[in-house]
């Protein structure tokens, strides 16, 4: 067995993780008020 063999085939937990990294990069980033919304061009109108 080859010292470098162990970690393929985890696609799940890398899944998992770029998943849960993107939740959290999303929360911080998502605008909170109406306002905001419309800075950013979001909202139409």
């Amino acid at each position: 067995m080859s010292t470098g063999s162990y970690d393929y085939g985890m696609w799940v937990v890398v899944a998992f993780n770029v998943g849960l990294f993107l939740f959290f990069l999303f929360s911080f980033l998502a605008p909170k008020g109406r306002a905001e919304w419309r800075n950013m061009g979001v909202v139409v109108g």
